[in-house]
């Protein structure tokens, strides 16, 4: 069978280059390759999408295999650990670049051997052709759309402007004041991180009078058929149309390139134009199937990468000093990184609840992460431990063999080892296996709030404890004068 190595710094969240691995990935796969894709760390939610694929944490888990038809890079400290700890062999070397600004998207070392140069923009084309020169083997790939986003544009004129979904990771004040400025006469939501964090699909997006945005998501509501607003941290030109398109997407409508607008100013320019924007979807909806569906773009790479033959080629591009160095360096990566929290599912099959009957895996806070596990039965209780800090934790469903249970929901935990114990059924407690469901999200508690509410608890303890004290004397000072008064 073929095989693709893709690499990417991490896969956890909804971000634009886990996305962009990801679909990258998927067809690959639809065109027979069994892909692996290597990172530094992997956590739910992302990983819910990616049942069928190998992701490795490359480490602490090995490569199972060294030899592949195509080495697809994107952040590069991630293929410097793999090639200097493994000795791979690839066919052919794709290298993906999606950012100007970010250093892991510097070039890697071995842009020598690559096949293609993929960049995400003609700004970014620009930028590699200014580091390497001017280069046949530099194409522009483009944010792209998959078919479900094109499936659900209707072509029908959308009522008036109410409600508005501003999706961003990076919101600036302007935007976070807009809902101020227009008024209660208009519905804002936020979608990202910080926010409400979710996945961004085409039934979202359609649920929307107007999307404020920037990156893969514009492109997402041309082939909708929803009004976009591109403007974020950067600026923005604000609605896409005949006299800014060139420019947006030379910037991959990521805002540069355009200036900054205060909330007010936003407010009028949304509202003033928002028909004219609604006029132009039919063109934009034809400009997204002409130039960013997916699988015709990746169709278009995918025959230029194989136009000409390849021989076998190893990734050997460091000595034994240099490697020795890499790998030292990587040692801090996950330093740098932070760390996501361990999930644990707990089950008492008899010797209470032991990390031996457990189940792990690493979430990412404030996304809501579901989870399904089969397990043997035979169970007398479960324990579900949503990470290892203080926080607020949401449990939205618990169910076992399709049946919800009932959880007490915590609206504070302050302890390092939050925990809800689910009892089981007398059936339950019989049935050879258990299939378990849980829909979650949860907040890491900031350590000051953690002291805060601790002390507050402890001066409330105090107040309680003076009062039962008096209350106590009070009864007693009775009962002495009681027996006082009988003598």
């Amino acid at each position: 069978m073929k095989k693709v190595l893709m690499t990417n710094l991490y896969f956890e969240k909804y971000s634009g280059s886990e996305l962009h691995i990801s679909e990258m990935a998927r067809l690959f796969e639809r065109k027979g390759y069994d892909v692996t894709i290597a990172v530094f760390r992997k956590a739910y939610p992302l990983m819910t999408e990616m049942r069928k694929l190998h992701i490795i944490e490359c480490q602490s888990e090995e490569l199972k295999e060294f030899d592949f038809d195509i080495i697809f890079v994107q952040h590069f400290p991630v293929f410097d650990y793999l090639c200097c700890k493994y000795n791979l062999t690839f066919r052919k070397l794709v290298v993906s670049k999606l950012s100007v600004i970010s250093e892991v998207e510097e070039l890697p070392v071995c842009i020598i051997d690559a096949d293609v140069i993929l960049c995400v923009s003609e700004e970014c084309a620009e930028l590699v052709r200014k580091q390497i020169g001017v280069d046949e083997r530099i194409r522009v790939f483009k944010n792209c759309v998959g078919q479900e986003f094109f499936d659900y544009y209707q072509g029908k004129e959308l009522k008036k402007l109410k409600k508005i979904a501003v999706i961003s990771n990076h919101i600036p004040l302007e935007l976070k004041e807009l809902p101020d400025v227009l008024g209660k006469d208009y519905i804002v939501d936020f979608i990202g991180v910080g926010n409400n964090t979710k996945l961004v699909n085409a039934k979202v997006l359609s649920e929307y009078d107007l999307i404020i945005t920037i990156g893969r998501t514009v492109q997402q509501c041309f082939a909708v058929g929803v009004p976009v607003y591109v403007y974020d941290y950067f600026g923005g030109p604000g609605y896409i149309d005949g006299s800014n398109f060139i420019l947006a997407e030379k910037y991959n409508f990521s805002g540069r390139g355009f200036s900054k607008l205060s909330a007010n100013e936003l407010a009028d320019d949304i509202k003033k134009h928002y028909n004219q924007a609604v006029l132009e979807l039919a063109h934009l909806h034809s400009v997204a199937q002409e130039r960013y569906n997916y699988v015709e773009q990746f169709d278009l790479f995918y025959s230029e990468l194989f136009n000409q033959e390849s021989d076998i080629r190893k990734a050997q591009y460091y000595t034994n000093i240099e490697k020795s160095r890499i790998m030292t360096y990587n040692k801090v990566m996950p330093i740098m990184l932070g760390t996501n929290q361990r999930s644990q599912l707990f089950f008492n099959a008899g010797d209470g609840f032991c990390e031996e009957n457990s189940i792990v895996w690493y979430s990412v806070e404030n996304y809501k992460i579901r989870r399904t596990f089969s397990i043997n039965g035979h169970v007398s209780e479960l324990r579900f431990d949503p990470c290892d800090a203080p926080c607020r934790c949401k449990v939205y469903e618990f169910s076992v063999n399709g049946k919800k249970k009932k959880i007490k929901q915590l609206e504070l935990i302050i302890t390092n080892d939050p925990q809800f114990i689910i009892s089981l059924s007398e059936v339950e407690k019989q049935e050879e296996n258990l299939e378990i469901e849980i829909v979650f999200q949860y907040e890491l508690i900031p350590f000051e709030e953690v002291i805060n509410t601790s002390m507050k608890l402890i001066d409330g303890l105090k107040v309680e404890n003076a009062r039962l004290k008096q209350n106590f004397l009070y009864r007693f000072r009775n009962k002495i004068q009681c027996a006082l008064t009988r003598k």
